[in-house]
């Protein structure tokens, strides 16, 4: 959220002086140009940035929903870890996790491990 405030900042701090010049040499139509490319260009990096942070919420999700449905009890230790580390704890986890295919539980229909002997959702076998 920072890094949005601070290039819409930057985009601002820039378009500022090219307006100054502008009406000091009577150009209006080229510091209106520059305050348009500065603005889009401001407005994509802002649309990257939020790309970004709606894909490491994403992960988090995902991280946090396949250890829940695996049964593992650190679930909530491996949110933590990807939203500290990012991408690479992310690897870490997908080689450290229990393996196995995930099938819909008979009884409550939640995703549970097929080799697991009571699912991790409800406690029925």
């Amino acid at each position: 959220m920072f890094r949005m405030f601070a290039l819409l900042s930057i985009t601002l701090m820039a378009l500022s002086p090219a307006l100054l010049l502008a009406q000091a040499n009577d150009d209006v139509a080229g510091a209106a140009a520059a305050g348009g490319g500065c603005l889009a260009c401001g407005g994509f990096l802002i649309f990257i940035v939020l790309g970004i942070i709606a894909l490491n919420i994403a992960l988090l999700v995902w991280v946090y929903r396949d250890a829940q449905n695996r049964g593992m009890e650190n679930a909530i230790v491996w949110l933590i870890i990807v939203l500290v580390f990012g991408p690479i704890a992310a690897v870490v986890y997908l080689f450290s996790r229990t393996k196995g295919n995930l099938v819909p539980c008979s009884h409550c229909g939640a995703r549970r491990l097929d080799v697991s002997a009571k699912c991790p959702h409800c406690g029925n076998a």
